[in-house]
């Protein structure tokens, strides 16, 4: 048999990713490991020429990735970075947080804060706490239902209201300041409540609201019921005199002006008048009730309605019903 064919031949596996330690140390030569055959072309008395492991790529840089063999194996022995070890120990090791079921905050949400915090105000206001603050040393005089024109003190006539131009008709007839029977006209009973009062501002315009009213009207929107409707009609006011306190209902505009906003919703002092800066009119009934004569120097803010006490104003009510008034009599 020759030789050449019983020589075991050995081919180098191409999955070897590194040469055996007997190599590496430079014992064995290639020619030994391969044979004569070999396709391998090296010198057998020199060893093999191994490469320096390769460094692990610094942090801030990317590795460049090698495609032989070699530097796989070392790519995929690679110690971890410090991010990656970070990662993996919490994720193997570190167990998931637990849930805990804090105690619930003292504060409610916002929304439910909001609607608590109305019925508070609410609870605060049906104790007798006003929601409304006084307009104090206003130059308060007397008009009423029926009363002509007269240039020096009123420039229109009475017979109809801001919001009622038949307002003689339905209030019963002349509401005569002289002749009295008690808070009443002497000659016949009102169908309409007899304290009553103006301020000097229309919500209405050419019989719709105005654009404003819904910015500058404190209960604008829980009045509110359609543009041709008055939400200021029947509104009721306390009006204090020389420690007693009166109610009553708007009825009308005035004393002089229609437009000021300002002063009735809001902190202004009455416009300047020939009536010595009157900002309110009240009918005879409230006068009496009152104890004054011509003008006198009032106190007044508004009132929600179950803030208004039983009194002689709550004989006839006129209710407010889509911002008019409906009678109701006692």
């Amino acid at each position: 048999m020759v030789a050449s064919e019983t020589t075991t031949h050995v081919a180098l596996p191409t999955e070897v990713l590194e040469a055996p330690e007997s190599i590496q140390e430079g014992v064995v030569s290639i020619d030994d490991l391969l044979g004569s055959d070999s396709d391998v072309k090296t010198t057998a008395s020199k060893p093999a020429k191994i490469s320096p492991p390769t460094k692990p790529a610094e942090p801030t840089k990317t590795p460049e990735i090698v495609t032989t063999p070699q530097t796989k194996e070392v790519i995929s022995k690679k110690e971890p970075t410090t991010t990656q070890a970070r990662s993996s120990k919490h994720e193997v090791n570190q167990a998931p947080t637990p849930v805990v079921n804090k105690p619930a905050s003292s504060e409610p949400p916002p929304e439910i804060f909001t609607a608590r915090k109305n019925a508070s105000s609410n609870a605060i206001a049906e104790k007798g706490s006003p929601r409304y603050s006084w307009k104090k040393q206003i130059t308060t005089t007397v008009f009423w239902v029926g009363e002509p024109a007269n240039k020096s003190v009123s420039p229109s006539c009475n017979t109809a209201s801001a919001w009622d131009t038949a307002w003689v008709k339905n209030y019963g007839g002349f509401d005569d300041p002289v002749r009295r029977k008690g808070f009443w006209p002497a000659r016949f009973k009102p169908r309409q409540n007899p304290f009553y009062f103006a301020l000097p501002y229309n919500d209405m315009r050419q019989g719709r609201l105005k654009p404003e009213t819904n910015r500058i009207i404190p209960w604008y929107k829980d009045e509110y019921t359609s543009q041709r409707n008055s939400v200021c009609k029947g509104r009721w006011i306390a009006i204090e005199h020389n420690g007693k306190t009166c109610y009553a209902q708007w009825e009308d505009v005035g004393p002089f002006r229609h437009d000021h906003a300002g002063y009735v919703f809001g902190n202004e002092k009455p416009m300047p008048n020939r009536n010595k800066a009157a900002g309110l009119d009240v009918s005879p009934a409230v006068r009496d009730y009152l104890e004054f004569k011509g003008q006198a120097s009032t106190a007044w803010r508004f009132v929600d309605d179950h803030e208004v006490p039983e009194g002689p104003w709550k004989e006839i009510v006129n209710e407010r019903t889509g911002g008019g008034s409906l009678l109701t009599i006692k």
